[in-house]
């Protein structure tokens, strides 16, 4: 069974940093070499803008920027051999138009994260003040075109209210592609047990990140066994967002390190195999 990782931020680097070749070694988390060395054979690579950024480039030079991120990790998905998936981090990119929406599903997008770090005007952010209670009509819009157009929604970064009403209004698997268990540590993007018990309730998927904020004095895998004693085995997986965040490995070299520890508690290899890639990958055969 391989092993993926469901949010690696490598679309961002990309943009922010210029021709870099991901078949050769970089000084990025994420390369061709260093994921071999650590035994990924493939992840989600995210294509995202920064709010600030989207603000100094507008609209249309936002979804100009994209497209060159999409096309870059297609370009990879078809040179390598690796198992390739595109993640489109924000909702504020479709621009409240559902035909970008169905226009990003033409590059065969795995996943839309449906908000970041601002709130937008159909859905809260986890890390913004509460402004419109959660999720509007229009935001039930953005859902059901996703299920309709195989397009998997994404809940990190989603307020609690707006994580429930997705969860409400979904007929298909809700995925939270990068958050830890606030249970264990208290951060507005890690989530509650509410939410982690709605979106089992789904038969959705949980990664487990190895961002040092969202653990805080815990290891990855105490929040991966937390979860599984939580919702079960089926519902866990890993979504380190590397190169997106400051994390507690330096590179996808280090991308197994949290297997080890899980053995010990008991963990069999099947069980890790599934937290390692199986889940998403049975997500995707039913999506």
């Amino acid at each position: 069974m391989p092993n993926i990782d469901f949010h690696l931020d490598v679309g961002y680097k990309l943009y922010k940093y210029g021709d870099v070749d991901l078949r050769k070694s970089t000084d990025r988390a994420v390369d061709f070499p260093a994921m071999k060395a650590g035994n990924l054979d493939g992840g989600v690579f995210v294509a995202y803008l920064s709010d600030s950024v989207q603000d100094a480039l507008g609209p249309q030079e936002s979804l100009d920027r994209i497209r060159q991120q999409l096309g870059v990790i297609n370009f990879y998905q078809r040179k390598s051999k690796r198992k390739i998936f595109i993640g489109i981090e924000g909702g504020r990119l479709i621009n409240n138009n559902l035909d970008v929406l169905k226009y990003f599903n033409r590059w065969g997008i795995t996943y839309l994260t449906l908000v970041h770090n601002r709130n937008l005007n159909w859905i809260d952010s986890a890390t913004d003040i509460e402004n419109i209670g959660g999720i509007t009509d229009f935001g039930y819009e953005v859902i059901k075109c996703c299920e309709e157009q195989g397009i998997l929604v994404d809940v990190s970064h989603s307020s609690d209210l707006a994580t429930l009403g997705v969860i409400e209004h979904s007929i298909k698997p809700i995925i939270a592609s990068h958050s830890g268990m606030s249970r264990l540590h208290d951060h507005p993007r890690n989530i509650s047990n509410l939410i982690v018990d709605s979106i089992k309730n789904t038969d959705g998927v949980i990664g487990i990140p190895f961002v040092k904020s969202f653990l805080g004095d815990y290891t990855v895998a105490e929040h991966i066994d937390y979860a599984v004693q939580t919702i079960g085995i089926d519902h866990v997986g890993v979504g380190s967002d590397l190169d997106g965040a400051q994390c507690i490995v330096e590179s996808v070299r280090d991308w197994e390190h949290w297997k080890e520890p899980l053995s010990y508690k008991g963990y069999s290899d099947s069980d890790i195999e599934k937290i390692a890639g199986g889940n998403w990958l049975r997500l995707l055969d039913v999506n």
